[in-house]
């Protein structure tokens, strides 16, 4: 296995100083060893690289503002690159070895993506590489810790050279960016494989004063939505639930087990079939992973007015399989609320009346600014409220 990783890391300075540093020094630790390329010329790229050894490019195609097109980065990356096999990923994602070994189990296919979701986990320390159990350490943190990112974003992307060929010129940072990687690898019959269940890929958490600062209200709105034009394209916002593969716990050489039929149409019976056959054995359906997609399932099913069950039915399913699994915590909250609004939805169109008990619901399940999700939650319920009340 031989694999190009690259990345366009933020300036090395404050907590992304160190952040960065873990990352790289984490991928140059993988075995067998792998090709690495910074992509940037923003300050202390070229020191970075110079320092560790790696491949730097400096110039690449920015717009107006400075942000960079990330076809730009591709290109350049693939141009450079001594390896057909590469990986794209976030400059603030520690990877170990279980990467490295989902990677050997993949790379003999000829069209794929392979993707996942990542552990959110604070790091506020350099990590110390010479320790022999360095990597089993911060696995272990990120699980007992940390907590599961949703499935709508990833952070890195393991693919054959030209699969991207035909990238169209998003920002970078911008919205939209993860859901057209898998949105394309569909489009072009490839294998997309969700590496979740044997991938622990450790986000190291930070601020986002960075985008703030670059970008105030105008710009980060005229960049969102170039990037939001040119996504109007997908069907739909693609996601890790439109994988066609999940890749199981093992260490099978390929053993790949399908989640959704060739067309895309998949019951939720038969996926979580699927889901059942990657797990393998009832002791391993217990873990975090595992109910969470089962739990997303049924949601799925639920908004699209497939599922023959209740509101009430769904929630207390959701509360079965996450309500005391702590790293998925913001999972459960999420799919309670969005159930939540979503049931308000259709009694108002089918009954034309509002739920007077929508404040409380939001109270009730803590859905406020604590965390993205809550936040995300609450507006779309206030926003339901004020159209349900001027109607």
């Amino acid at each position: 296995m031989m694999l190009t990783i690259f990345t366009t890391p933020q300036a090395f300075r404050g907590e992304f100083n160190l952040i960065q540093r873990n990352a790289i020094q984490s991928w140059l630790r993988l075995t067998p060893a792998c090709e690495i390329i910074l992509i940037g010329d923003d300050a202390g790229v070229a020191e970075a690289a110079q320092e560790f050894g790696v491949r730097h490019v400096a110039q690449i195609q920015r717009n107006e503002y400075g942000t960079p097109f990330l076809n730009s980065i591709f290109a350049a990356a693939e141009q450079l690159a001594s390896h057909d096999l590469l990986c794209y990923i976030n400059a603030d994602i520690i990877l170990t070895s279980d990467f490295a070994r989902a990677v050997q189990r993949v790379h003999s296919l000829d069209h794929f993506l392979m993707t996942g979701q990542r552990w959110d986990l604070d790091v506020a320390e350099a990590i110390d590489f010479s320790q022999p159990d360095w990597a089993a350490h911060w696995r272990t943190a990120a699980v007992e810790r940390g907590s599961l990112h949703y499935w709508w974003a990833a952070d890195y992307f393991v693919y054959r050279r030209g699969l991207f060929a035909d990238m169209p010129p998003y920002y970078l940072g911008r919205m939209r960016t993860d859901n057209w990687f898998i949105y394309n690898a569909r489009q072009r019959a490839a294998s997309v494989i969700d590496a979740t269940a044997c991938v622990v890929d450790i986000h190291q958490n930070h601020s986002y004063r960075h985008i703030r600062s670059q970008a105030g209200g105008l710009r980060k709105g005229l960049e969102e939505r170039h990037n939001l034009g040119l996504a109007a394209e997908m069907p739909h916002v693609y996601t890790l639930l439109d994988a066609t593969h999940y890749l199981p716990p093992g260490d099978q050489q390929i053993d790949l087990v399908p989640v959704a039929a060739p067309d895309g149409l998949v019951t939720g019976d038969q996926y979580r079939a699927n889901i059942d056959r990657v797990f393998g054995h009832p002791a391993a359906r217990s873990n975090a992973i595992y109910r969470q997609m089962i739990a997303t399932s049924y949601w799925t099913e639920l908004s699209s007015q497939s599922l023959s069950i209740s509101f009430a039915e769904y929630r207390q399913i959701i509360e079965h399989l996450l309500g005391s699994t702590a790293p998925i915590e913001p999972a459960r909250r999420l799919l309670i609320g969005v159930a939540y609004w979503r049931e308000a939805e259709v009694n108002w169109r089918e009954q034309r009346r509002p739920v007077a008990a929508l404040l409380n619901i939001i109270r009730a399940h803590q859905l406020d600014a604590r965390s993205y999700s809550g936040l995300r939650v609450f507006k779309l319920i206030r926003q339901f409220v004020r159209q349900a009340f001027s109607h």
